[in-house]
């Protein structure tokens, strides 16, 4: 009786958790972001949580063009994401472009495949 009732008290405490919210294919549309982060405010609020962005977010529109992706690594940071992955699209500007974009952000970003062509080593990107 005593080892259910210890049993039955550790199973109803809440266990700490970290939910994980996902954005993906952004595309530039920065303008997008104030109603993400309205739609993602009370899940941070009430638990831990990691925003993860699963890439292809610098370009697609005239601010993210005009800036070179700039404007979509800035909306991401004031949106609180912890990482992101590089999309094909992320390269679209270029490779230096996309260096630049990576080493400024304030989150890290994530890339398994990426390769150096001289070399065929991950290449050696500040926060990359």
């Amino acid at each position: 009786m005593l080892l259910a009732a210890a049993l039955a008290l550790s199973l109803s405490a809440a266990s700490p958790c970290v939910e994980i919210l996902s954005l993906s294919d952004l595309h530039g549309r920065v303008d997008a972001l104030p109603r993400i982060a309205a739609e993602i405010a009370p899940v941070r609020a009430r638990a831990p949580s990691l925003l993860l962005d699963a890439g292809d977010s610098a370009q697609g529109t005239v601010e993210a063009s005009l800036s070179a992706g700039d404007a979509a690594v800035a909306g991401l940071a004031a949106l609180g994401v912890d990482a992101a992955a590089l999309g094909n699209h992320d390269l679209d500007f270029g490779q230096d472009a996309a260096r630049r974009r990576i080493a400024a952000a304030p989150y890290p970003t994530l890339a398994a495949n990426l390769r150096d062509a001289r070399t065929r080593r991950m290449p050696d990107w500040r926060n990359l």
